[in-house]
């Protein structure tokens, strides 16, 4: 059954506003001029085994958006992932997704009306209801010693609120390096079989520190198949040819290269370059910010959008991957 997903676009998308050609061998947010502009890792399984890598690859894409748009200025700002999985509710469902799955999408489309704390008022595997106190809280020890602390909610505008201003898909490999050469990191899905989640290491090594798919016969994977997401950072080649994308997790350090990953580009791997989603961070009361294009220097100004454009997609039904 299709399913109509909009695309709010304001902006010029960056798959208009440059050739191919003119887009460099490698790029990597996490070493720009010299410069990390990537925010920590997490890891989505503690305190206990959670299926929510649709909400920690989204968030760690828009604390790296958020990050470039404010030039790394510190300190850096993390969403909360638990107020996401609190509020965040399915297509076609009033109940939160939390450890269910979801998707990119899910998360943008919500913080496009509404906004989300960082992750100082609502730390993750605290509160799980969606009300103001699963929102943000400040607790205090109980009168008389007591072991339960005292807490109560705190409304905006006590925290800043972070929200979306546009969002929308992306998928092949020119278009996608674009987006993160232009505009930071996206998301992906991808098929997370047994050799990706616990033989990742061992496969790579045979490839250069890459992962290639080595099953065979090559697997045709569908688009039901994808059962995880994961940030999109950068692309470069090895010393053979071996084009790659260089991923984050949500696994931990103890996956992969300590948490993040190099994924086979251009061969639409695992089918990482099938559905991809962006959005462009905004400051709740403020203008919304646009990221600069990557290597300006603090200061200098980054080019207008375009007029506001509401794009609506008829889609397959989207898989909820975990």
């Amino acid at each position: 059954r299709a399913e109509s997903r909009l695309q709010v676009v304001h902006s010029a998308l960056p798959s208009v506003l440059m050739s191919d050609s003119e887009l460099p061998l490698a790029y990597d947010w996490r070493a720009v001029n010299g410069k990390s502009y990537v925010t920590a890792d997490a890891n989505q399984h503690p305190p206990q085994p959670c299926g929510s890598s649709w909400v920690h690859a989204t968030t760690a894409a828009l604390n790296d958006r958020i990050k470039i748009a404010r030039r790394s200025k510190s300190p850096d700002v993390q969403l909360s992932r638990q107020a996401l999985m609190n509020c965040v509710s399915g297509p076609r469902v009033s109940l939160a997704a939390g450890c269910n799955g979801g998707d990119a999408w899910m998360v943008h489309e919500y913080l496009e009306h509404s906004v989300v704390p960082d992750e100082t008022c609502q730390p993750l595997g605290g509160t799980q209801l969606c009300d103001p106190i699963g929102q943000c809280r400040a607790c205090e020890e109980s009168p008389g010693g007591g072991a339960s602390p005292v807490c109560q909610s705190l409304a905006a505008p006590s925290y800043v609120g972070y929200g979306v201003a546009e969002y929308g898909s992306v998928r092949g490999e020119m278009a996608m390096m674009k987006e993160i050469l232009l505009r930071g990191p996206i998301v992906c899905s991808l098929v997370a079989g047994s050799r990706f989640v616990s033989n990742y290491s061992a496969v790579a090594a045979r490839h250069e520190g890459t992962f290639v798919d080595e099953s065979r016969p090559a697997p045709r994977h569908g688009d039901a198949d994808a059962n995880h997401e994961v940030e999109v950072s950068g692309w470069a080649v090895t010393r053979s040819g071996l084009r790659y994308w260089v991923l984050r997790n949500s696994w931990g350090a103890a996956w992969g290269d300590a948490g993040w990953g190099q994924l086979r580009r251009g061969a639409n791997e695992l089918r990482v370059e099938s559905d991809c989603s962006w959005a462009v961070p905004r400051l709740e009361n403020e203008l919304a910010l646009t990221p600069p294009r990557p290597l300006l220097e603090p200061g200098e100004e980054g080019e207008e959008g375009g007029e506001e454009v509401v794009v609506e997609e008829e889609a397959e039904e989207a898989e909820e991957v975990e």
